[in-house]
């Protein structure tokens, strides 16, 4: 419930959406094989009638455990007792690092690499041209698209 409320805040993937795939991988972990996607479609910020379509993957379930404890630990964030209200903050704290980017899906894009490089995950989008999955990476500060094997 909590990340789709903050779907219609944040239009793009947040903390909300990485936390949840943490849960459902960490929570099934014995069944799913590694394999949870969170999937997110979002409005192009450049052309309002159209949509884009994003992906996420873990790929380092650690990683991702220390990021989300490093978060927590943030005294602002500790000095909360409520859980919900924590990760409405630490969601209101990424959000606010997304504001100058907001108008740009490349910029997004971009952004959100930077800010989630070290939590073990995986970014996707689909190119509406060929219906087929790119994984989005940064090299050398630079956005990159690679093909995937769908």
């Amino acid at each position: 419930m909590l990340t789709t409320i903050l779907k219609l805040l944040y239009p793009f993937h947040h903390g909300g959406d990485i936390r949840l795939a943490f849960i459902q991988e960490n929570n099934n972990i014995a069944f799913n094989d590694g394999n949870i996607y969170n999937i997110t479609v979002v409005k192009d910020p450049e052309h309002i009638d159209n949509s884009i379509v994003y992906a996420i993957t873990l790929n380092d379930l650690n990683a991702l455990e220390t990021q989300i404890a490093l978060e927590m630990n943030k005294p602002k964030i500790l000095k909360e007792l409520d859980t919900l209200k924590k990760i409405e903050k630490i969601n209101k704290n990424f959000g606010r690092k997304f504001n100058s980017v907001e108008d740009n899906a490349d910029d997004l894009e971009t952004k959100f690499l930077e800010v989630f490089a070290d939590y073990g995950i995986t970014f996707y989008k689909l190119n509406e041209l060929t219906n087929n999955w790119e994984k989005l990476k940064l090299e050398n500060n630079t956005l990159n698209v690679e093909p995937c094997n769908n």
